[in-house]
């Protein structure tokens, strides 16, 4: 089957062909266009499958509604959150604003590639903007997105945003929600506290607990996994003393401690406080409800976007959000 015109289109709905244009690509209002006359040519543009192709449209009206996602690896598990959480802020704060966003993965480790891939996305894409999460990559791997005269919103997830000339950076303060839920729980009976990480560099997030325990114990689980969390904690548990206090880096480690916790028959809280980083909901247990730092990755995306599509808003600058704590029953108050 030929693919529907614009010309039948017309056709259908009894209109000329620049009124068709019009009303697909959303101007019927501005330019003051019969309300019925705009919902002939939807319907009949429903009826034949019809979608104007987004090239002509920037080409015709001199704007795209594209923007790029630069974004790091896809992580090995979907209940792992950066990449998750971090498209759902982006798409969402675009839908709204009438935009989409285009996914482009960076691979990991490969910093050389990231020239092609901006190249190649560049040269195939009209784009409105972009935004790039810059992770572990250096910063001057981007050079070439930085010179394109695109609107940049740089995202930096795992950190507080740096100061970067004719740049706005958004980033995040780990440490804020650790220590303000340290300040929140009972640490005093503390003896034996545990970092239960995963493998990788280390971030911020773990410094407030080291200021308040210097002597706490760092055990790294082989993956981010909610399995391997429990196996680090059951091992744990099994051959030492167990620990009276344990920080999980992130969600599924600190639902899999939960878990050996629990299997293991130690009383919650009060034989074991523990709490996670994240806070997202797909990893709680419907039975024991963590203490968790919130991490706000879609709120990140989304100012990010906001700014970006406002013309007004993307302004040089850092912007960076703080995490917060979340007190729930696997913690004891002061």
């Amino acid at each position: 089957m030929a693919r529907a015109t614009r010309a039948d289109v017309a056709k259908l709905a009894g209109v000329s062909l620049a009124t068709v244009s019009h009303v697909m690509n959303g101007r019927a209002e501005e330019l003051g266009f019969n309300p019925q006359t705009a919902k002939r040519v939807e319907e009949a543009a429903a009826q034949l499958g019809y979608i104007p192709k987004a090239a002509a449209r920037a080409f015709r009206y001199q704007r795209t509604k594209v923007i790029a996602f630069f974004m790091g690896e896809v992580p090995e598990s979907l209940h792992l959150p950066v990449f998750n959480e971090l498209l759902l802020g982006a798409v969402e704060a675009a839908t709204k604003a009438d935009y989409f966003v285009l996914p482009v993965v960076l691979p990991p480790e490969q910093s050389d590639l990231i020239p092609q891939i901006i190249r190649r996305t560049l040269q195939e894409v009209e784009l409105a903007g972009a935004l790039c999460e810059v992770g572990d990559h250096p910063f001057e791997a981007f050079d070439l997105l930085k010179k394109s005269q695109l609107p940049v919103a740089w995202i930096f997830p795992h950190s507080l945003a740096p100061q970067v000339p004719e740049c706005a950076t958004f980033g995040i303060d780990e440490a804020a929600g650790v220590r303000e839920l340290l300040g929140q729980i009972n640490t005093s009976v503390v003896k034996n506290p545990v970092y239960l990480r995963g493998p990788g560099p280390l971030t911020a997030r773990r410094e407030p607990f080291f200021e308040l325990f210097p002597h706490a114990r760092t055990v790294e689980a082989e993956s981010w996994l909610s399995g391997a969390g429990y196996r680090a904690l059951g091992s744990c548990v099994a051959n030492d003393s167990h620990p009276d206090l344990v920080f999980a880096a992130n969600d599924p480690l600190g639902l899999g401690a939960l878990n050996a916790v629990r299997d293991l028959e130690i009383v919650f809280p009060h034989d074991i406080q523990l709490f996670s980083y994240g806070n997202f909901d797909q990893v709680q247990s419907p039975l024991v409800q963590l203490s968790a730092i919130h991490w706000p990755l879609t709120e990140l995306s989304t100012l990010a976007v906001e700014s970006l599509v406002d013309p007004a808003g993307l302004t040089p600058g850092v912007r960076n959000l703080p995490s917060t704590a979340r007190v729930r029953s696997t913690t004891l108050r002061p």
